[in-house]
């Protein structure tokens, strides 16, 4: 056990009162080492007058813009937004459209986040109403199938190849996207053939080659999977030793070559959220840094990523009244 220090926790977003919901955050690292995360609001989960909203951190420290919206579908609910800064440096928002009155009618869309939505506050990007939007910040639909969503943050297997972990509502069941020509087509793989127990997975790519997908269930555990060949074909999902209250969760490699899982650590519950880590590629996980907690009430579905300079950043619903950020540093007396 390695184990982290608290940096800085600050609320990034707060419900407004005609939206006194948020749920479902998501963070990135920019180009410039800034932050950006997105999280969508509402009355209430599948409201049709629901937003994506964005904030950026501001440089230095951790205070974060005014939270803007950046995806809204009049007259039909939006949710579980994905933040990706690909490879070449476009910052792009996957995010789900809900068609019908239920998830499982919902359908993955993309666009892309133009530099002046992303601009420091009194920096020339904002300059009065003259930014101009180019046509792939419009959104668009990446498959036309119904009930999948997404979830947890794509990882780049090259410059153009990109996986992105989603998940069939309907059938409740995990899977990815694959692209090969940097977002202009998807192709889906990853049956892992169970149905009814694992959504919304995360992935991390193995210093063997191997790609770890780790999964939310209704089984009281996390499970777990694997592909050997870039995620084509996967590995039949089975349960580890982690605790899952069939909750969100979200892995990512520290710096170190640690992989740390962000997760509630109960079968039942989500007023418990921790980080656990593993020094060997998954197999076993050790130790806990407490991220947050709230007797009876709600602290879940964390986002984490690492940054450029060693720290981990994750977000995070707060009471599903607001998003908080947290910043943790490896401690000083760790090995």
């Amino acid at each position: 056990m390695k184990g982290y220090e608290l940096v800085s926790k600050v609320d990034i977003g707060t419900a407004a009162p005609e939206r006194p919901m948020c749920h479902g955050a998501t963070i990135a690292e920019l180009p410039d080492g800034r932050l950006v995360a997105a999280w969508y609001e509402g009355r209430y989960e599948l409201d049709e007058k629901s937003v994506i909203m964005m904030s950026a951190s501001c440089s230095p420290g951790w205070s974060w813009t005014t939270p803007k919206v950046v995806a809204a579908m009049p007259g039909l609910a939006v949710g579980n937004p994905v933040i990706f800064v690909t490879p070449q440096g476009d910052v792009l928002l996957f995010f789900v459209i809900v068609y019908g009155k239920t998830w499982t009618s919902s359908r993955i869309a993309v666009r892309r986040i133009a530099e002046c939505e992303l601009a420091q506050p009194g920096s020339h990007g904002t300059s009065h109403g003259m930014a101009v939007y180019a046509e792939d910040t419009w959104p668009r639909l990446i498959c036309e199938h119904e009930g999948w969503m997404t979830r947890n943050k794509p990882i780049a297997m090259g410059p153009c190849e990109w996986l992105l972990p989603v998940y069939d509502e309907a059938l409740w069941c995990p899977m990815v996207l694959l692209t090969q020509d940097a977002g202009r087509s998807w192709r889906e793989y990853g049956d892992t053939t169970m149905y009814g127990v694992p959504i919304q997975p995360t992935l991390v790519e193995l210093t063997d080659g191997r790609i770890l997908m780790l999964t939310r269930t209704n089984r009281g555990r996390v499970w777990r999977s694997f592909s050997y060949n870039r995620g084509k074909t996967w590995t039949v999902c089975q349960p580890i030793e982690l605790p899952n209250p069939d909750s969100g969760l979200d892995v990512v490699r520290a710096d170190d070559r640690t992989l740390l899982l962000c997760m509630n650590d109960a079968e039942r519950g989500r007023d418990r959220l921790v980080i656990v880590e593993s020094c060997d590629e998954g197999t076993s996980w050790h130790g806990q840094t407490l991220v947050d907690e709230s007797r009876g009430g709600e602290v879940s579905y964390p986002a984490i990523v690492t940054g450029s300079d060693g720290l981990i950043h994750v977000v995070y619903t707060w009471q599903r009244l607001s998003i908080r950020h947290v910043v943790f540093q490896r401690r000083s007396d760790s090995p």
